[in-house]
């Protein structure tokens, strides 16, 4: 069954066609409800935002209490119709690097009320501003899960009651940080949902948990290393030269595996 689901909501206005007429409040909550973890993607510095209207799409990704939200800044890519129209308007910064062109440190064009240095600033913000309303991502998903356990269990339909195995058994894994999680509870929010779930871990496999000591350790090591070395890892750059026959085998597998992208007015809740 589904286990994640990522929904492009963007805008709390309905600036794009598929999110017209979608209750996402409902949406996410009906998803969550049944097991489903919800990654929540809006995007930073449309051109009607401004310092003000700004925080507007940022409390209203906030209020719809994903399990994760990722806020993207508007991103020109070569070959989009956004790209011609910004390069044809003069508006593109060509010196910055195509490598940092990832939407998540500062834009690559002019945008009349951010200057690149505010755009930084403003998405750490945001993503602070979620982190200290709903809590710890990790957290919130665990208490998604718990919620799709205790819906399959209860759920008329046999199928769906069969589901209830596969939730347990994720939880199972989840309930070895549960102890790490406490003891490096990051603010108040955080520490509210490990109030609320760590009764129910307890009910479906008691309080020993040798595994949560190794995690700890873990846990404790990494800490020290943020304190001694700072918390910046750089992956080895690795880069492999695309041939005709890699990008085809690519696009083959993609489409062998029927995936596509789904409107979010075909998730209204209304089905089990």
């Amino acid at each position: 069954g589904v286990l994640f689901i990522w929904v492009g909501v963007e805008s709390k206005k309905e600036v794009y066609e598929k999110n017209r007429g979608v209750d996402f409040h409902a949406l996410i909550a009906s998803l969550r409800k049944r097991g489903i973890c919800v990654l929540v993607s809006a995007i930073l510095f449309l051109e009607q935002h401004d310092q003000e209207t700004i925080w507007e799409d940022v409390d209203f990704a906030t209020s719809l209490q994903p399990d994760y939200l990722q806020f993207m800044q508007l991103g020109p890519i070569p070959g989009t119709s956004l790209y011609k129209d910004y390069e044809k308007k003069g508006l593109l910064f060509d010196e910055v690097p195509f490598e940092e062109q990832h939407g998540q440190d500062m834009i690559w064009f002019r945008h009349p009320n951010f200057t690149r240095e505010e755009t930084r600033d403003f998405t750490k913000r945001a993503f602070r501003k979620d982190f200290e309303v709903n809590g710890a991502s990790f957290i919130r998903a665990m208490r998604t899960t718990l919620w799709g356990y205790q819906y399959a269990l209860n759920h008329s339909d046999p199928q769906i009651r069969r589901r209830a195995a596969s939730f347990k058994n994720l939880l199972s894994s989840m309930r070895h940080f549960l102890l790490a999680a406490t003891l490096f509870n990051p603010n108040p929010r955080t520490a509210e949902l490990l109030k609320e779930i760590k009764p129910e871990f307890r009910k479906l496999f008691g309080r020993f948990d040798p595994i949560a000591l190794a995690v700890l350790a873990y846990a404790c090591k990494e800490r020290i290393r943020l304190w001694t070395k700072g918390d910046t890892r750089q992956p080895t750059q690795l880069y492999i030269e695309p041939t005709a026959k890699a990008a085809g085998d690519v696009i083959g597998s993609v489409y062998s595996a029927g995936r596509k992208a789904i409107a979010p007015q075909a998730l209204v809740p209304g089905g089990k």
